[in-house]
């Protein structure tokens, strides 16, 4: 036994070992970044560059974000077709404009692209294309999901599953804005959390080794985040799931909030400009929202009420991430809604059905017609999606829009609910270390 715990020992001294060394590589890296972002990005005619993200598809042009060879950004305005996927290379030539060059009605949306990490924009440049065999992988399964879904449900999938832009009705966003559940139209970590869990439980099926069943679903975990062009939220969750299961695994006992902090500090050293993008804030703080609120409630979650307990927990996790995202939200996009928690208590739950059910009719459309009954289901859950937010965001004072918060006001209103959340710790006679307790 002294062996074998001596042996544990320096596995768990080795894992914090590998920990310290990841984050001191990236916070190098960071400092490195942090340099090229500091001066004003070359801004050439004629560039070499890769779709960093399909900003938004629009009826007549599409949004892309571009990335040149030394890290610069551009938001390039192209054709509607032919429509380039996230991940393709290509040679841009055409006329940059400087976002420090922007007019002085346009100084605010400049100051929105710099927050993104984006120096400039291109108008309808010359693209030539260099089509890789990653692009094409995405294409495929967009093919597959335009011909298997009809309208808006395609668009819906492409967004929610596959993390690739669609063309959803306005006034579908519109609704969705109003009620506080636009969250759901991107790959979130809970999509993410939903599939490794899924994954889990089906390796159990197979004769693994407990290290190799961890090592396939890690991979297998960001083999999904590389199809969907490593999105934010799902990079987060990855991270986090990676050394959760890698601990699991070493038996080193730590709590969740710890491995939710080390993957934060892992993604913001390795890509400071991570901290500027809104679905990073938001994704965090969410996730901060709902593990305080479980945490300063245990009994609502667990005592037996008259609601059933994965209601309360829906409530719980709500209030947690609409008390903590809903000045972020008022920041950059200027709107509060009133009736986000039942919003979400009606719309969120049926999302993991929504992106189950797809990804089977997805994996399945080999064979028409159970792709078909599956898709079926898929649009039965869309409908209701969008019936709930339709019938919100039409009552009278659904939402309050051009809102404007001053940055101090946030700083502020996390700090009072620091102080508010010790002091309720401190009425339950609860200490700090409970936060941190495996």
């Amino acid at each position: 036994m002294d062996r074998g715990d001596h042996g544990w020992r320096m596995v768990r001294l080795a894992y914090m070992a590998a920990t310290l060394t990841l984050l001191a590589l990236g916070f190098v890296h960071g400092r490195e970044s942090s340099r090229l972002l500091s001066r004003e990005c070359e801004l050439t005619l004629n560039v070499n560059a890769v779709i960093a993200a399909v900003h938004k598809i629009e009826a007549q042009r599409v949004q892309y974000i571009i990335e040149k060879e030394d890290g610069c950004r551009i938001l390039m305005f192209g054709a509607r077709f032919p429509l380039y996927g996230a991940g393709e290379k290509i040679r841009v030539t055409g006329e940059v404009e400087s976002v420090q060059d922007f007019p002085e009605e346009l100084t605010g949306y400049g100051k929105y692209l710099l927050r993104k990490g984006i120096s400039g924009t291109m108008r309808y440049p010359d693209v030539a294309s260099e089509r890789g065999s990653g692009p094409g992988l995405r294409e495929n399964l967009r093919w597959r999901v335009v011909r298997l879904f009809p309208e808006p449900e395609a668009s819906a999938v492409l967004a929610m599953v596959l993390g690739q832009a669609g063309t959803l009705p306005g006034d579908t966003v519109d609704h969705f804005r109003r009620v506080g559940v636009t969250h759901i139209l991107a790959i979130s970590g809970m999509n993410l959390s939903l599939l490794t869990v899924a994954i889990l439980g089906l390796s159990f099926l197979l004769p693994l080794k407990p290290w190799a069943r961890t090592m396939l679903v890690i991979a297998l975990m960001w083999l999904y985040v590389w199809l969907i062009v490593y999105p934010i939220s799902a990079v987060r969750a990855a991270w986090f799931w990676t050394l959760a299961l890698a601990g699991l695994q070493l038996r080193v006992l730590v709590s969740l909030p710890t491995i939710f902090l080390l993957a934060v500090a892992a993604m913001v050293t390795l890509d400071p400009r991570i901290i500027l993008d809104i679905g990073f804030q938001l994704s965090v703080s969410a996730v901060a929202g709902m593990w305080v609120a479980g945490f300063l409630t245990p009994r609502f979650a667990k005592e037996k009420k008259w609601l059933p307990r994965w209601l309360r927990v829906t409530i719980l996790a709500t209030v947690g991430a609409t008390i903590t995202t809903w000045p972020i939200v008022t920041y950059h996009f200027g709107i509060i809604s009133l009736v986000s928690l039942p919003a979400n208590i009606l719309i969120v739950p049926p999302v993991s059905a929504f992106m189950i059910l797809s990804l089977l009719a997805i994996a399945t459309s080999f064979f028409p017609p159970l792709g078909l009954v599956l898709s079926f289901g898929v649009r039965v859950l869309w409908q209701w999606m969008t019936g709930v937010a339709s019938i919100l965001a039409a009552w009278p004072g659904a939402a309050l829009a051009h809102v404007s918060l001053p940055g101090w006001f946030l700083a502020v209103y996390y700090a009072a609910l620091v102080v508010l959340a010790g002091i309720i710790m401190q009425s339950q006679r609860r200490s700090w270390r409970e936060v941190w307790a495996p």
